[in-house]
């Protein structure tokens, strides 16, 4: 079993069900980027997945709360969503057991690398 560390910002238990909150200070100002952001946040399915293996249940929903705008992206975790996160986590901690860290540079990514000096999969 691969085990992963961290921290919820901010957990609602209500009687309509569970929301598990994560603030960003992103410049976001579109409902439809924030619902966007949410949908395909890795993050938030990994707090899915948490919550699941803490409760035996599924959130009821996962946020993105964005502060500098009051904007909130929602989305609402499915077994499915469970299934493809476990397979990321399984696929990194595969690679990272087998030491294989071929780079994948992508645009925009690499800008913001804290190895892209020493990366050989940056053309300088």
């Amino acid at each position: 079993s691969d085990t992963i560390i961290g921290r919820f910002d901010r957990v609602d238990i209500l009687p309509s069900g569970t929301a598990i909150i994560d603030f960003k200070t992103s410049d976001i100002s579109r409902q439809d980027e924030a619902d966007n952001r949410a949908k395909k946040s890795t993050q938030l399915e990994v707090y899915a997945l948490a919550w699941k293996t803490l409760t035996g249940k599924l959130p009821t929903s996962l946020e993105l709360h964005f502060v500098d705008f009051g904007i909130i992206g929602s989305v609402t975790p499915t077994e499915k969503m469970i299934e493809k996160i476990q397979d990321i986590i399984r696929m990194a901690a595969s690679g990272i057991r087998e030491a294989r860290f071929e780079p994948k540079p992508q645009y925009l990514s690499c800008e913001y690398c804290p190895f892209a000096n020493i990366c050989p999969g940056i053309k300088k």
